[in-house]
């Protein structure tokens, strides 16, 4: 159904396209944190840099889901 929405005709490859969304959002919301930039500084103090992880980690750990 994912895949169908965004014109997708399989799902092949779409679980690590995800996988690698995610990882590339925490590296960049780290970065731009350690740099001082905000809203990301205030994201981290929060700590929405943990729930990203923890997203991340339940995609990897539940991508047979969406094979």
């Amino acid at each position: 159904m994912f895949a169908d929405e965004y014109g997708l005709t399989s799902t092949s490859g779409l679980v690590d396209a995800v996988i690698d969304m995610q990882q590339e959002l925490i590296g960049l919301v780290h970065t731009l944190a350690e740099a001082g930039r905000q809203p990301q500084t205030q994201w981290v103090a929060d700590g929405h840099l943990d729930e990203l992880n923890q997203r991340l980690d339940w995609t990897r750990t539940h991508r047979h889901l969406f094979e």
